[in-house]
């Protein structure tokens, strides 16, 4: 019912339809038919520095919070891994007023997921793997990796590693980059 919008790699059409296709006897019926969803996309420009991009990450969830979003859905992060150094400073440089609001996300019962991402790491993005920093996030955090049809997982998905007590393996590829 909004205005149409353009997905160039179609992935975030494949994931919206998983969530919340129409259950009218065509095609593919979302787990969630009846959902309501809403795109968010953070203003940020070109030349915009890390810290930049964080303040305007937390706006858009703040936004998203006060209009009652209680579910978010991400399919992206940063090329920093839970558990290395790179990923730790992470949160003192550059994700400060993020790591704010998904505390408040979760004081107010949000359920957060996160992909752990595709790069074929042994452990999930920094975004995904979170809680292994900030434990108060977990019981609201779902960090999510694929697995083929045999229940492998694929070779471009990033393992849940140290994110392992708040992840979920589910079918999300044939074994080639998505």
């Amino acid at each position: 019912g909004g205005p149409a919008l353009r997905d160039y790699d179609m992935h975030g059409t494949h994931v919206s339809g998983i969530i919340a296709a129409a259950r009218n006897g065509a095609g593919v019926q979302g787990v969630a038919y009846d959902a309501k969803l809403a795109l968010m996309v953070p203003k940020t420009a070109a030349g915009d520095g890390e810290a930049q991009a964080d303040v305007a990450i937390a706006d858009v969830y703040g936004r998203a919070l006060n209009a009652n979003v209680r579910i978010f859905n991400n399919s992206w992060g940063f090329d920093y891994y839970t558990g290395t150094p790179q990923g730790r400073a992470m949160l003192d440089t550059v994700m400060r007023a993020q790591i704010e609001v998904f505390k408040r996300a979760v004081a107010l019962d949000s359920v957060i997921v996160f992909s752990t991402g595709n790069e074929h790491q042994s452990q999930p993005n920094t975004q995904a793997g979170l809680p292994y920093y900030v434990p108060e996030l977990a019981r609201n955090w779902l960090a999510v990796t694929a697995v083929d049809l045999s229940g492998e997982i694929v070779d471009y998905a990033n393992r849940c590693g140290l994110a392992a007590a708040w992840c979920l393996a589910a079918p999300g590829g044939d074994g080639e980059d998505a």
